[in-house]
C-alpha cells in the first residue's frame, strides 16, 4: 500500500488523462468561509445552511465546529483550501470501480501500464483514487453545503456500489490492502457525510454492499490470528486494517449490526478459539512502553505508525456513536494502550528522530514526510481526546502552515480541515 502515493500519479495520468481544475466562482469567499458556488450544478451554498445529518463520523455540534474553524483557525483554513480544491478537480473526473470478476491474485506489474491487470493496478490504486475524490467531495459538501459535491461523491460510491459486486472470492485478490486502503474506508467516511443525498433505493444499494465487507473484515482479520503467514501477522498492518474495514463497515449499515460489530471488536474468539479481543488485540501489537510490533518485523517506523492508525479509525467510530468502552484510553497493562503507542512516537512526530534506528523506508519517505502524514492522522485522537497536552502538541508541531499541509493520502487526507472540534463532541456526550 505505501507504494500508492508514488504510484497514484502514473495510474491517474494513464486511466484518468490530466484532470481539469474545475473553477469555483468566489473560491476566496469559499475558502475562507462556506461560501461561493460549484461552477459544475451551478448550486450556490449558503453559509447558514443546516449540516449534514449527525453521523458516525462528525456529530452536528462538530460540523457546525468545522464551518467556523475554517473562517478563522489559520491551519483549518490552509487544509480546507487544500481539501477544496481537490475537491473541484473531482468534480471533473469519472469513477473507474474494479470489475469483480477479474483475476486481482497477483500484483501484476507496477508502473501500470496500459491493459495492466493485478490487485495493485488494477483494484487497489483505481480504488485509491476514486476514494479519495469521494471523500473530499464529501468533505466540501460538508463546509459549504452545496450539493453538487455530494452528488459527485454519491456518483462515485453508487459506481462501486454497483459495479464491484457481487464481491470476488478473497481467494482471487492478492493483498488485504486491495480493498481496505483503496476504495472501501474512503467511501463508507464520504457516504457518512452525503447520505443525506441519497434516495431509499440508493441507501439500500450502498448499505449492502457496505455490508458485505463487514464479514470480509472479521474474517480477514481472523485469519491473520488461526492461519498466520509470519507469527507476527495477528498484530501487523494487514490484520488491523481489515479490522477496521469491519467496523466503518458496519457504521455505514449501523443498528444492529454496528452493535453487534463493535462487541466482536471488543470480545471474540477466532474460529479456532483462539483469543482477538481488543485486549488480546492491545496486549500483541505492541510492547510495554508502546513501540510497535511491526516496527521490527518490517523494520520501519512508516509500518509501525500504519498499524497503528486503522486502531484509531475504529476508536474514533466507537467513541462518536456512545460505545460504552472508551477504546482511546483502555490500557490492559499501564505500559500499553493506543495513547501508550501515540506517546513512544511522540518525539518522532515532532521532529526529534535520534532516538529511533535510521531505517530505509518505503519509497523513499523520510522521517519528515511520516510525521507529517500522520501528524494529520492524530487530528482525530487529539479531537476525542481533547485534554491531552500531548497530542495538543503534536498535531500543532510546526505551526500553522505546517498543520495545514500535512496530508494523509490514504484515508484522511488533509486532516486539520476538521482541527479543534473535540471540545464540540466532548460538550454533547455530557
Amino acid at each position: 500500500m505505501p507504494e500508492g502515493r508514488t504510484r497514484f500519479a502514473v495510474w491517474r495520468r494513464r486511466a484518468l488523462g490530466v484532470l481539469a481544475v474545475v473553477a469555483v466562482t468566489g473560491l476566496g469567499a469559499a475558502a475562507a468561509g462556506a461560501g461561493g458556488s460549484a461552477a459544475r450544478g451551478g448550486t450556490t451554498s449558503r453559509a447558514g445552511a443546516a449540516p449534514p445529518a449527525a453521523s458516525w463520523l462528525f456529530s452536528s455540534s462538530e460540523i457546525v465546529r468545522i464551518r467556523a474553524n475554517v473562517r478563522t483557525k489559520p491551519w483549518s483554513k490552509l487544509a480546507w483550501q487544500q481539501t477544496l480544491k481537490n475537491a473541484d478537480s473531482a468534480l471533473s473526473a469519472s469513477p473507474h470501480p474494479a470489475d469483480p470478476r477479474r483475476d486481482y491474485r497477483d500484483r501484476g506489474d507496477p508502473s501500470c501500464p496500459d491493459g495492466a491487470v493485478g490487485w495493485y493496478c488494477g483494484l487497489y490504486l483505481p480504488g485509491l483514487e476514486d476514494g479519495r475524490h469521494a471523500r473530499n467531495l464529501a468533505m466540501a459538501y460538508t463546509v459549504t453545503g452545496n450539493r453538487a459535491y455530494a452528488l459527485k461523491s454519491k456518483e462515485f460510491l453508487l459506481a462501486w456500489a454497483r459495479t464491484y459486486s457481487p464481491l470476488p472470492a478473497t481467494s482471487m485478490i492478492g493483498h488485504y490492502i486491495a480493498e481496505v486502503g483503496g476504495i472501501t474506508l474512503k467511501s463508507f467516511q464520504a457516504y457518512a457525510l452525503v447520505q443525506d443525498v441519497f434516495s431509499p433505493a440508493e441507501r439500500q444499494v450502498f448499505t449492502r454492499w457496505a455490508a458485505a465487507f463487514v464479514d470480509r473484515g472479521k474474517r480477514q482479520a481472523d485469519a491473520a490470528r488461526d492461519e498466520p503467514w509470519v507469527p507476527q501477522a495477528p498484530w501487523g498492518n494487514s490484520a488491523t486494517w481489515a479490522r477496521s474495514m469491519a467496523v466503518l463497515a458496519a457504521a455505514v449499515v449501523g443498528g444492529r449490526t454496528l452493535r453487534q460489530t463493535l462487541d466482536w471488536n471488543w470480545a471474540h474468539t477466532t474460529t479456532r478459539g483462539k483469543d482477538y479481543g481488543w485486549k488480546a488485540l492491545i496486549e500483541g501489537v505492541m510492547y510495554p512502553g508502546g513501540k510497535m510490533v511491526e516496527e521490527d518485523v518490517r523494520q520501519s517506523v512508516f509500518y509501525a505508525l500504519f498499524t497503528l492508525q486503522p486502531l484509531m479509525l475504529i476508536a474514533d467510530v466507537a467513541q462518536h456513536v456512545g460505545y460504552r468502552h472508551n477504546l482511546w484510553t483502555f490500557r490492559p497493562v499501564p505500559t500499553k494502550g493506543i495513547l501508550a503507542a501515540i506517546a513512544y512516537y511522540a518525539p518522532y512526530l515532532q521532529g526529534r528522530v535520534s532516538g529511533y534506528p535510521a531505517y530505509t523506508e518505503p519509497t523513499g519517505r523520510t522521517p519528515a514526510d511520516i510525521a507529517a502524514a500522520n501528524r494529520s492522522v492524530l487530528e482525530n485522537a487529539a479531537n476525542d481526546v481533547p485534554g491531552s497536552a500531548l497530542l495538543r502538541r503534536i498535531v500543532a508541531y510546526g505551526g500553522p502552515g505546517v498543520r495545514g499541509t500535512n496530508d494523509d493520502p490514504y484515508i484522511v487526507g488533509y486532516n486539520a480541515v476538521t482541527a479543534g472540534i473535540g471540545d464540540a463532541l466532548a460538550r454533547a456526550s455530557r
